[in-house]
This record gives structure tokens, sequence and C-alpha cells, in this order.
């Protein structure tokens, strides 16, 4: 009996080898094209290595309300490489990142963008030390190819770029790179320039270099703009970081140095004059306009205070001041011939100017940019000083004490004594928006002067909504996604304006806790099995365009690219190091 037993089994191993011969399943090279793999360190898969039908490991992918439809089409591009995903969708970023908090969870998407920088694009999200690593990405190697192109310029720092780059996707998988959104604006063609819709390289608009068709129009009649964020937190530079009050802090403060689409550094729109860098790159020297004085409101309206934006304000803000004269001089028509002894001392007619020198602790050449952004613009150190005086971390209670740039005194009709540096002042904050008019203390017959005096910004966060209102008529400027984006472009009266952005959306793999993406094969399946191009055309092509990582404002060639040969072999390779 046992001779029989043995017998027949030795016979179904035989026939379920013979049949087996032929039979291919859902990850079967054969299927596919195949493709070498480009493991670091990790397990090599190889590409003899049988198929075995398994079932699907089992992933939860995070999401903020506004990335569902991206997640969806990633959800179903795993289940096709085997790969089941359950989507767990968030109303905002808040609860969004306690979520990742809870260290139970798989992956997510996220959009990032940094100051416009290279530097900043990466080291946020991917240094162990970024204020933004938020996933627990701690890797030695990509500390240091972060820190090695911050000190370079140039082609030498794109080529450290370059291996950061495919370091972090091909090597390790720590981010699956998706698209970068094109910021789109709807104009109303018959009332504004289009060709005065202008961006920085954050992507917040220059409201100053609007323009209407008919300029007569520029002094009384106001310009309502849609924007995206209500409930607006903080208008002092210092304390309000998020985008609820991005597009008015872009507007209402000015920075030390611009920066354009591009990446390329101007003086346009900023404090200073001319600037420039010492050997080294460790020494940066800035002469500051003469020009521009703090407006603040009374009685409703916007004044000149009389108080210069001066080199202490600079220096409140950064906290660093040396002055120095270099070559500054170049390109001045009234040369610079001596230091101002102080803020009301300056003169350009005789040469007087103020110097701001920032010594930097390391070699860092990417910092004109990082001084670009608008959460660093220049605020006033006399009136932060006086209206927060005796408040500090220390003994900070937010149900007594009131900061200097609270939207609650920002009260139609009030004088708030908030000094604004930037060519509009906010005269008053409500539940419908923020009301801004001209700076009259910024000097009128400058280039970047503001062209349209009154500038209403409605937060209407709804897109729908904000979009029905623009082509209604109600608003002059909205900012249209999604399908709205197709309805404004079918619209003949209505101008489209795209910009490019730093802002890049990603895939990105949690690596603490429970997280099963802490295995780096697991992570290479999910990367070759994401297809960009079919996402971006499910997303809307025109409003977004293939990111090759973080590093958008760069060109260095690469994009990852699907396969899903590599991405089975890799799916493989993680059942075998869990003995499945």
């Amino acid at each position: 009996m046992r001779k029989k037993v043995a017998i027949l089994l030795c016979l179904a191993m035989l026939i379920g080898l013979i049949c087996g011969c032929n039979a291919q399943t859902r990850n079967d090279p054969q299927q596919q094209q195949s493709g070498q793999s480009n493991s670091n360190g990790g397990n090599e898969p190889s590409n003899n290595t049988p198929a075995v039908q398994r079932d699907p490991v089992e992933l939860t992918l995070l999401v903020t309300s506004s990335d569902e439809k991206t997640a969806n089409v990633v959800r179903d591009q795993l289940k096709k490489a085997g790969i089941n995903v359950t989507v767990n969708v968030y109303p905002d970023s808040g609860t969004f990142n306690a979520a990742v908090d809870t260290e139970e969870y798989d992956m997510m998407v996220r959009g990032y963008s940094g100051a416009g920088s290279p530097d900043a694009n990466v080291r946020g999200p991917f240094h162990s030390n970024g204020g933004w690593n938020t996933t627990g990405h701690n890797d030695p190697e990509i500390d240091a190819l972060i820190d090695e192109a911050s000190r370079l310029t140039d082609a030498e720092a794109l080529e450290v770029y370059k291996k950061l780059e495919t370091t972090l996707i091909e090597d390790k998988a720590l981010t699956v790179p998706l698209y970068s959104t094109l910021k789109t604006y709807a104009v109303n063609k018959n009332t504004v320039k289009a060709d005065s819709i202008e961006t920085s390289v954050g992507g917040a608009r220059w409201v100053w270099s609007t323009e209407y068709n008919d300029m007569s129009q520029s002094e009384d009649r106001h310009y309502v703009m849609g924007i995206n964020w209500a409930n607006p937190n903080s208008f002092d530079c210092v304390q309000g970081r998020d985008g609820t009050t991005y597009y008015q802090r872009t507007n209402i403060n000015v920075p030390l140095i611009q920066c354009a689409m591009g990446g390329v550094t101007t003086t346009r729109g900023s404090l200073t004059k001319t600037y420039t860098a010492a050997d080294g790159n460790m020494d940066f020297y800035f002469l500051l306009r003469t020009d521009i004085n703090f407006g603040t409101t009374v009685d409703g309206k916007a004044v000149d205070t009389g108080l210069p934006v001066a080199a202490e304000d600079v220096k409140y803000t950064y906290d660093r001041d040396t002055t120095v004269f270099d070559v500054l001089n170049e390109g001045l028509e009234k040369p610079f011939t001596t230091i101002a002894a102080d803020k009301y001392d300056v003169d350009a007619d005789a040469g007087k100017y103020q110097v701001v020198h920032i010594r930097l602790t390391e070699q860092y050449p990417q910092q004109l940019v990082t001084l670009s952004a608008g959460q660093i613009s220049i605020v006033c150190m006399d009136r932060i000083e006086e209206v927060n005086k005796g408040i500090d971390v220390s003994n900070y209670d937010p149900n007594t004490h009131v900061l200097y740039g609270d939207p609650s005194t920002l009260k139609q009709g009030a004088d708030h004594g908030v000094y604004f540096s930037g060519p509009y002042v906010l005269n008053y904050v409500d539940d419908y928006g923020s009301y801004l008019e001209r700076n009259p203390g910024w000097n009128p017959e400058a280039e970047d002067a503001a062209k349209i005096r009154y500038v209403d910004m409605l937060a209407i966060s709804d897109n729908s909504t904000q979009t029905a209102a623009f082509r209604n008529g109600e608003l002059d400027e909205a900012m249209p996604g999604g399908e709205n984006i197709a309805l404004c472009e079918a619209d003949e009266n209505i101008n489209m304006v795209k910009t490019p952005s730093v802002s890049v959306t990603s895939v990105y793999p949690i690596l603490r806790g429970n997280s099963k993406m802490l295995d780096e094969n697991l992570r290479k399946a999910v990367l070759y099995a994401i297809n960009t191009d079919e996402i971006i055309a499910v997303m809307g092509k025109g409003n977004y365009v293939p990111a090759n990582s973080n590093l958008i404002m760069l060109d260095t060639g690469y994009r990852f690219q699907q396969d899903l040969a590599k991405s089975a072999e890799y799916l493989e390779a993680y059942y075998q190091s869990i003995g499945e």
C-alpha cells in the first residue's frame, strides 16, 4: 500500500512538472520585455527565477484628497504588477501627517517644492536631517551627495546631482517621481494683459507686474483674484510659512533678492540694488536700495510710514550683519562712495548706501536662491519687537497673546500697525479674502512698482466654485485645476497662462515602523511598475510635465522608465527574502 501511494505521488509530481513547463503566470517574464536589474547592495534578482503563483502583496498608500486621482492610477498600475494597494484619503495635510506618524503604513503620495534651488528641493525630504524628512530616510551615502553638491556650482554640481538622482531612484528606490505641475492662471483677456502675469521660481504670483489693457483703470478699479487658500494663519513672514498666506506674503514683503523662473536671480522686485559674492562662495554682499519705505494702513488706506526698509531689518530677519566695501558699484549710475551711518542717512545722490554682508558657515553657492524664499522676506524689526515685547517661546500662550501679523488684528477700518516692506500693503482681512493696496512708500518710478493700485485676493477653496465665479465675470483671474482648466481653455474670452514650477509630486516609501517598504526589493518592484506617462495622460496633458526627480530645475537628461519585467523580478526576490 505504501508503495502504491509513493508511486502515485511521484506520478502526480511528474505530471505537475510536465504541465508546468508551458504554464505562464501573472508575473512571467516571458510575457514582458526582460531587463537587467540595477540593485545596489540588495538582493540581485535572477532572470532565470521561475515564476510562482502567489497571493498579491498588500500595501497601504496615504494621500490627501487633492492627490486622490493620482493615487488611484498608481493603485491600478500596481495591481497589474501583482501588488494590491489600499488608498487611504485624508481631507487635509494635518490628518495626513498624523497618519504618517503612526508608522503603520507603507507609502504616500506627496508634492514637494523647496525654495527653487536644487539643494532646497532634495535636502528637505531626503537628507537625514532634512526638515521635511517625514518618511524616515536615513542614508549616509545620500547625505554625502547632497552635502557635496551644495558646495559646488555649474557643471561640477550637475555631475554630483546626476549621481544623486540615480542613487535615489534606481539604486535605492527612495522615491518614485511622477510629475511636475504647471502653474495655471486664467485671466480675462478683455481686461488683463496676459504677458504681465509673472511668477517667482517658487510659483507665487508677482501681482505687482500685472497690468490692465486699459491702464487708465489702474488707480480706481480693483483687480479681483481668486486664490485657493482660506483661513490664513499669519502675515508675519517669520511666522507664516504655509500656503494660506503665501500669495499675500509674496507681494506685501520684499525679499533681499528675487529668483525668476529658470532659477535666475534678479534684483527686480527685491531690496537689493546690486550684489556680489566673494571667492569661495561663503561671503555675499548686497547693496540695498534707498527707495523703499515700510507702508501701513491708517483710516483704511495705505500710507508711507517714512521708515526705510534697512539693513537692520535684514539683520533682524536673517540674524546676521557685517558691512564692507566691495565691487558693488558695477552698473550704478550714481557710484557707491560711502556707507550710510544709519537708515536716515542714506542718500543715493551722494553715494551713501547701506550694505549687508552675509557670511556662511560653509560653502553654499545656492544661498542666493534660498534668500529669495517668501518666508524670509524682510520684516520690520522695530514694529515686531514693539508688538511682541515680552512674548517668547517659553511664555507664549495662544489663549492670551496676539502676535504681530495675526489675522484677527487686520480687520477692516482698523489701524492695525503692521508694517509691510513690499510693493503692496495689506489693508485688511475678512472671511472672504485679503485686500491689498499699492505701497506709497515704494518708489513709483521704479520698474517693479505695482501697476494696479488695488488688489483683492478672494479665498475660494472649491475650485469649481472659483472657476464658475471667474467665468461669470466676478473675478479677473482664477487658478483653475483639473477639469476646470479645459472649461477655461474652451472660452474665447480667457487667456491661459502656464508657467513651470519646482514642485514635484512623487510616491514616497515610508521607511519606519511597520512599513513593508523597508525592503529594498519591494520598493524597486513598486518603482518599475509605475508608468508616469499614463498618469499624466489621466491627469491631463498640458497641465503636467514628467519629472526626472525633485531636481526638476536641472537638465540632467535622466528619467526612469516603467519595466514590468524588472518589477516582476524584484517582487520575486522580495517573496524569496521573506521565505515564500
